[in-house]
């Protein structure tokens, strides 16, 4: 998971805010490999991540480092409401099941709700 998420982090947007906005879907993962990763990912500075699976329904892990400012309960509940599912979490982290629709629509909403 470290290594994944290390190359994520390499491949980051850098936000005007200061933040690193990483969202993608990963093949074969599951909801505590995807926790894994993206804790692994908020060590840096400034990491705003959501990690999906890539398969339907589909699992989302949002989080941030401690520095980045983003409420990613709130960007789970936003994703929820837009496809569905269930989930819930802190500001620091948070996790949803049963989302539902085109993987790729929801990696670019979770990317305009990190603030990328």
């Amino acid at each position: 998971a470290g290594h994944v998420a290390s190359g994520l982090m390499n491949e980051g947007a850098p936000a005007s805010n200061g933040r690193v906005i990483v969202a993608r879907a990963l093949d074969g993962w599951d909801a505590s490999g995807l926790k894994a990763v993206a804790s692994a990912a908020i060590a840096s500075p400034g990491a705003c991540v959501a990690v999906f699976s890539a398969t339907a329904p589909a699992l989302v892990v949002v989080a941030r480092a401690k520095d980045a400012g983003v409420d990613a309960s709130a960007v789970t509940r936003a994703l929820i409401a837009r496809f569905g599912g269930k989930g819930g979490g802190k500001p620091e982290m948070a996790q949803a099941g049963g989302l539902q629709g085109d993987v790729n629509e929801m990696v670019t909403a979770a990317r305009e709700l990190l603030g990328g």
